[in-house]
């Protein structure tokens, strides 16, 4: 099963690479390959992920630990852990 910030992420991807496409922001160049704005699309999936869900936040509250830095690591990747395993 696909967790739902996965599924969110791939429409944003689409969306974006349609706006690139239909504003004329992506084109072919002269030797005939596409090219299409990887930041945009990276920073518009990564927008349609900003707010987690239930399952990680749950995720990053049991990786919490005494050390602020250490813990904020290990919760950012809890919470992508859980989306990528589809729970």
């Amino acid at each position: 099963m696909t967790h739902p910030q996965i599924e969110q992420a791939s429409h944003a991807l689409v969306a974006e690479v349609q706006r690139q496409t239909t504003s004329h922001q992506a084109f072919y160049d002269p030797e005939g390959d596409f090219h299409l704005s990887a930041t945009a699309m990276v920073r518009a999936v990564l927008a349609s992920i900003r707010d987690p869900d239930s399952a990680m936040i749950d995720a990053g509250v049991f990786e919490s630990g005494a050390d602020p830095s250490d813990s904020v690591h290990r919760i950012w990747q809890a919470m992508i852990d859980v989306m990528l395993e589809g729970h």
